[in-house]
């Protein structure tokens, strides 16, 4: 776990063809942690190459509410992270995932194409901020099932700016429409402390 300090030595079997698998477990890491390695090739000549170092980290398996915190930015900003969740919004490349409802249930994820609005999706990537929105970047769908839209929160347009309701789906009730573009598809509506 330690770059440049490789002291274990896990010999590998070939299973076929050009496929070789270690011949033992990789031992057992703690989430978070970056497994660094390399590999030692040996043949017949006598002769062996080794690779140079390479490295991988285990994701964290968190909710959503974990990886949103309570501030402004993540307390997982720039770990990989596993989570759940229900799709509500789709925007092509990125989409948005709720789980439950309430503050802090909702997060943004890019990367991977959105599955349908309603599916219950595990998602892997990285933690980062993007226009001041937490979001799981490079994005993998590690399965999606169906499942049902959270109920929508039903709040001011004012409240619904606070960083407590990034990417939860919410209902403004009684709002009039304050900015219209056609060109950009940008709106923006208001009903109580801001649009």
């Amino acid at each position: 776990t330690a770059s440049g300090s490789l002291t274990n030595t896990i010999a590998m079997n070939n299973v076929g063809g050009d496929v070789f698998a270690t011949a033992t477990p990789i031992p057992a890491q703690a989430a978070g942690a970056t497994v660094h390695y390399t590999v030692t090739a040996d043949n017949d000549l006598p002769d062996q190459s080794v690779s140079d170092e390479l490295s991988f980290s285990l994701p964290f398996t968190v909710t959503v509410q974990d990886i949103q915190g309570l501030g402004a930015v993540s307390p997982h900003l720039g770990d990989e992270v596993i989570t759940t969740g229900v799709v509500t919004a789709d925007f092509g490349s990125s989409f948005v995932i709720q789980d439950g409802t309430g503050p802090y249930s909702g997060l943004w994820v890019e990367g991977a194409a959105a599955p349908a609005v309603g599916s219950l999706v595990e998602v892997r990537g990285q933690v980062q901020e993007l226009d001041s929105n937490t979001t799981v970047t490079g994005a993998q769908i590690n399965s999606a099932v169906a499942g049902s839209l959270p109920a929508a929160e039903v709040l001011t347009t004012g409240a619904a700016a606070g960083e407590e309701w990034e990417g939860v789906l919410m209902q403004a009730v009684n709002a009039a429409c304050t900015v219209s573009d056609q060109t950009t598809l940008n709106w923006a509506v208001s009903n109580a402390g801001g649009a």
